[in-house]
């Protein structure tokens, strides 16, 4: 028996079921995968920058990888859970249904990873902001040697 079965709605009628999960794993494909192996969820998404949305893209996503090779891409804003209506929430561009179904992975200890534009991203933020504080502080330095 299965706890959920996610998917997306094509056209607004036809849901095309992507992945089942219950509480020894999911079915993907056919092929049944305990929650071992699975090797890691890569998700993109920040809720509190908007910045990632503008320059990664979107929407948020999630690409889950199986130890045989196969990886399942997810859409954030598009997976719903048969039986239930899509609800995408405002600020966070997300179903219920996607958020539900990384709260089960991270349930079942599944390394949950950001996405390499992610990072790159607050990366670069962080080497930007430390270089507006270096100019900040030579500005401020030139100003008082000019005056004394």
């Amino acid at each position: 028996m299965y706890m959920a079965i996610y998917g997306h709605r094509h056209l607004g009628f036809f849901f095309r079921p992507v992945v089942e999960v219950n509480e020894q794993g999911l079915r993907f494909g056919g092929l049944e995968y305990s929650w071992s192996a699975i090797t890691r969820v890569e998700v993109r998404d920040s809720p509190f920058d908007p910045l990632v949305g503008y320059f990664v893209g979107g929407y948020p996503w999630a690409t889950v990888y199986l130890n045989d090779g196969k990886s399942i891409r997810l859409n954030g804003r598009a997976l719903e859970k048969r039986g239930e209506k899509a609800k995408v929430g405002f600020f966070s561009s997300k179903t219920n249904a996607f958020r539900e179904l990384i709260a089960s992975f991270r349930s079942h200890g599944v390394a949950i990873t950001p996405s390499a534009g992610v990072i790159v991203l607050q990366f670069s933020k962080l080497i930007a902001s430390a270089l507006i504080g270096l100019l900040l502080i030579f500005a401020i330095l030139s100003y008082f040697d000019a005056s004394l």
